[in-house]
């Protein structure tokens, strides 16, 4: 009761776009974030995201105030513009003719996480659904632009970058690797080396997202007495470090490791001859050495010739 056109409240109920009063006995439809009671009542302005509300109304006595409901929940606005973040892995990839690679792309700060991908130039390959197909052919090193746009926020964009290779280099020094792509925890690999002048002196293994021994694995092989090393996690410049001494291919019960990679060195093996070796080797990545990892290879022979680590394949470390 208050003067006589005061109304009772019947239900308060909360919507999208702010509070919604409807009053008991009548139709009446009020707008969001305002309720006026009649001419020369105050009008109240309602919080969009308030946990409560609080409504305070002139020339009232007093007011009966029952079957009051609230219906719903704070509106949670989108994100202010400029939020929105995307980012795409891997960043950088060396590829040859034919082969694929996965991009994923990762939005933050939005809801719709949806990406448009482009690549330039357009010749040099596809991209459908963020997997990158090379072109059948590459006749010399070209780099390709691979671009992760956000649906949500056009002007977010993420970029990564693909060198595609000729080929693999000329039979006579190291290659092929097989697999040369995949990806996993664990796998035999075999690599093959051959000298063009003479005997092998050694052979090298390198998986890495960069070509550098730091923090990577990198296993030394010497065919003169079947031996592997394996690379410390950071090996001094221009020097051999490595994380124990010699041990012969097929040694039972043995493994060596850094922070990368462990090698299963009981069941890795060599076959061939002194100019020509096919290297298996058990490997094990570490979770820590997660992503997209490239492999190369490198070798000398008596004559002193050494390909300087061509690229020959990829692997994805989960």
């Amino acid at each position: 009761r208050t003067d006589p056109w005061s109304r009772r409240i019947g239900r308060l109920r909360n919507s999208l776009h702010g509070v919604t009063f409807s009053v008991a006995g009548s139709g009446m439809t009020v707008w969001p974030n305002t309720f006026d009671f009649s001419v020369g009542w105050t009008e109240v302005s309602m919080n969009l995201n308030a946990r409560y509300v609080r409504c305070s109304f002139a020339h009232v006595s007093w007011m009966f105030l029952s079957e009051v409901d609230i219906v719903g929940a704070p509106f949670t606005p989108p994100p202010p513009p400029g939020s929105v973040g995307i980012s795409v892995d891997p960043t950088t990839a060396i590829l040859q003719a034919g082969q694929t690679l996965q991009f994923t792309a990762t939005v933050a700060g939005s809801g719709n996480t949806a990406v448009n991908w482009t690549w330039s130039p357009t010749a040099a390959g596809s991209v459908t659904a963020g997997l990158y197909q090379a072109p059948s052919s590459i006749t010399a090193s070209t780099l390709v632009t691979i671009q992760a746009q956000s649906q949500a926020d056009t002007s977010k964009v993420a970029t990564a970058t693909i060198t595609l290779s000729p080929g693999a280099p000329e039979v006579g020094m190291v290659g092929p690797v097989n697999p040369a792509s995949g990806g996993g925890q664990s796998q035999l690999f075999r690599f093959e080396a051959n000298a063009r002048s003479g005997n092998l002196e050694w052979v090298q293994f390198l998986v890495h997202s960069t070509l550098s021994p730091m923090n990577a694995c990198l296993v030394y092989y010497v065919p003169d007495g079947n031996l592997i090393l394996l690379s410390k996690d950071d090996p001094s410049p221009y020097q051999n470090d490595w994380t124990e001494a010699p041990v012969a291919l097929g040694t039972p019960g043995k493994t060596i490791q850094n922070s990368q990679c462990s090698i299963d060195v009981a069941n890795s093996s060599a076959s061939g001859s002194a100019s020509s070796v096919a290297v298996q080797l058990s490997i094990t990545f570490k979770p820590a050495f997660g992503g997209t990892k490239f492999i190369f290879m490198n070798a000398a022979d008596a004559a002193g010739y050494e390909p300087y680590w061509p690229y020959l394949g990829y692997w994805n470390v989960p």
